[in-house]
């Protein structure tokens, strides 16, 4: 039996693989490697829930900043009583004024900060008769939310990001 072992090493032929201590190494070493890097994986959700949020936040900035412009150069605007209902030209809509800026708090009105912004994604809830709030669906601290602005001048509607629960 010897003599085929050395005829066949002799004629150039070597066996070659992986012995199983090798393929063990490895194995341990991929398990290893896939347990650091999973954490940072299940978190991605998290971050991208946050950029979806971080999103919705430049849009209602634009919205307000626009509303407000439009409602400057629309004659009447500024001065209308609170609560009045404006034809703003720049969004191509009628909307519920507070002192130059929309009104938000009633998600039922058809004239308010929530019928300016295209959120189908986000759950639309009112926490009060003055803030609207946009939610991650099945989320529970993950949203941003509108706060319209009081009745005093110079006043101007707050936006609160919450991201702690996405």
């Amino acid at each position: 039996m010897s003599s085929k072992r050395q005829a066949f090493l002799q004629d150039g032929f070597q066996q070659r693989g992986f012995t199983l201590v090798e393929l063990v190494g490895v194995i341990v070493l991929l398990g290893i490697l896939s347990i650091m890097a999973l954490p940072r994986l299940i978190n991605l959700s998290a971050d991208a829930h946050s950029a979806t949020l971080q999103n919705l936040m430049g849009t209602l900035r634009s919205t307000i900043t626009m509303v407000n412009i439009g409602c400057q150069l629309t004659p009447d605007c500024v001065d209308a009583a609170w609560g009045a209902i404006v034809y703003i030209p720049a969004v191509n809509k009628h909307v519920r004024m507070l002192n130059g800026y929309p009104d938000g708090g009633d998600p039922n009105r058809s004239d308010e900060i929530d019928d300016l912004v295209d959120a189908p994604d986000f759950i639309l809830s009112s926490t009060s008769h003055t803030t609207v709030r946009w939610s991650i669906p099945d989320r529970t601290n993950c949203y941003v939310e509108y706060t319209q602005v009081v009745n005093t001048p110079g006043a101007k509607p707050t936006l609160t990001m919450v991201d702690t629960g996405c």
